[in-house]
């Protein structure tokens, strides 16, 4: 049995990412993918928490950023009802405005907004190519 790889976190120095496994099915989707995800969606759930508790002020490397190959966990089997649920939850988790209070209070705050930013057009490409 081949051990199947775990989802981590890249930093490049300025940022962190999630990494998912590169590892294709026949549909385009990374065998490890939905677990990969669930770790992910998980960790941004806390984040939300911290934001709404007030926490520490936020820094651009806390951010358990979506990974770049799909920004808002999409399947290809998933039905038009399911990708609308998906966009949406991505662009309403993603917004600048609901991250407004951390930007205010982050000593990274041009990072951090331009990170949101790149993300949230990433979700308006996605949705757009659906």
């Amino acid at each position: 049995r081949v051990p199947s790889p775990t989802p981590s976190f890249a930093s490049n120095g300025s940022h962190a990412s999630f990494v998912v496994p590169r590892a294709r099915s026949a549909s385009g989707v990374s065998a490890n993918f939905r677990g990969a995800w669930a770790v992910h969606d998980a960790a941004v759930s806390k984040i939300e928490a911290a934001l709404a508790n007030g926490t520490a002020p936020l820094r651009v490397s806390d951010v358990s950023w979506p990974p770049r190959e799909n920004v808002c966990g999409v399947m290809p089997e998933d039905d038009a009802a399911q990708r609308k649920r998906k966009f949406q939850k991505a662009l309403l988790r993603w917004h600048p405005d609901k991250w407004s209070k951390a930007l205010k209070a982050s000593p990274e705050h041009d990072q951090l907004a331009a990170r949101l930013a790149e993300v949230t057009q990433r979700i308006l490409r996605e949705r757009a190519l659906a």
